[in-house]
């Protein structure tokens, strides 16, 4: 080490900066387990009722809750309709009493005889937070459904569709792993979880969708931002007032983006040429 540092102390020159870009992924969100009544900070569930069309979100309704585990099944009377020979009501976001899964009924389509010609579909909302502005993705790693045919998911950033995903028909699968892109999201931006379940089943238990404890769901963000190489004592250049804080993270063996000079993901011995490098090139 002092040999190194005798190294260092050679070494003159002036402007130039080698920059990184730096991803990290970070679940920010997670539709199973961070379902609660009232809603854990940064989600609200919602439904577009009568006469309001998905992606008219100053215009959508919260759905009541019903207990610590539940929200409230929710009648429309222009929306209900008749189709598949059962007139229940409307039925929305909820949970069985000990949170195996949460069941989705994601409404009527616009099919159904006697209803307003709109889908309705059941809402999970998440606003993002500070300090998880980035991409986000929404990975479920599989939503079980009945054996009904039409069930679809759609993605919506700020009420405009972004994504969708269409559950396969086929009852022996059982459901499917989802993956939905929202893109570049900032802070506030509301993402949608919009589920519509067509009434093409005898009984409310034909058309719902499952989101079990078994499997994961998350909102996944990976935030970006740009690191300046041997930048180590994190000023925004890269002088010889960098040295001492390279040294002491070498000795550490803690890991720092700036100082992973050569870029393998560790800071170790194998950092000191790039390191002198960059210094040389200042």
């Amino acid at each position: 080490m002092k040999n190194f540092c005798f190294a260092l102390t050679l070494i003159a020159g002036a402007g130039f900066f080698a920059q990184s870009t730096v991803s990290a992924q970070t679940v920010i969100a997670d539709l199973y387990n961070d379902f609660a009544q009232p809603a854990n900070t940064g989600w609200s569930y919602l439904w577009n009722p009568s006469g309001v069309t998905i992606g008219d979100g100053a215009n959508y309704v919260p759905i009541p809750g019903t207990s610590a585990v539940a929200y409230n099944e929710v009648a429309d009377a222009v929306s209900v309709g008749t189709a598949g020979g059962n007139g229940n009501n409307v039925n929305f976001l909820q949970a069985g009493g000990n949170l195996v899964s949460l069941r989705v009924i994601g409404g009527y389509d616009a099919s159904v005889a006697g209803g307003d010609g709109i889908d309705h579909y059941a809402i999970a909302r998440y606003t993002v937070q500070p300090g998880e502005a980035g991409d986000v993705t929404f990975e479920s790693e599989r939503i079980n459904l009945q054996a009904n045919a039409g069930n679809r998911i759609e993605a919506y950033k700020n009420d405009v569709l972004v994504d969708s995903f269409a559950l396969p028909p086929n009852p022996a699968e059982f459901g499917a792993a989802v993956s939905l892109d929202f893109g570049t999201c900032a802070v506030g931006d509301n993402l949608d979880l919009a589920f519509l379940t067509p009434d093409n089943g005898a009984t409310r238990n034909q058309r719902r969708m499952f989101i079990s404890e078994n499997f994961t769901h998350h909102f996944i963000s990976t935030a970006t931002s740009t690191v300046i190489l041997g930048d180590v004592d994190m000023s925004g250049t890269v002088d010889f007032s960098d040295i001492p804080s390279f040294i002491s993270v070498l000795q550490t063996g803690s890991f720092l983006a700036e100082a992973d000079c050569n870029e393998d993901l560790a800071v170790d011995f194998a950092d000191i040429p790039a390191f002198i490098d960059i210094l040389q090139n200042q």
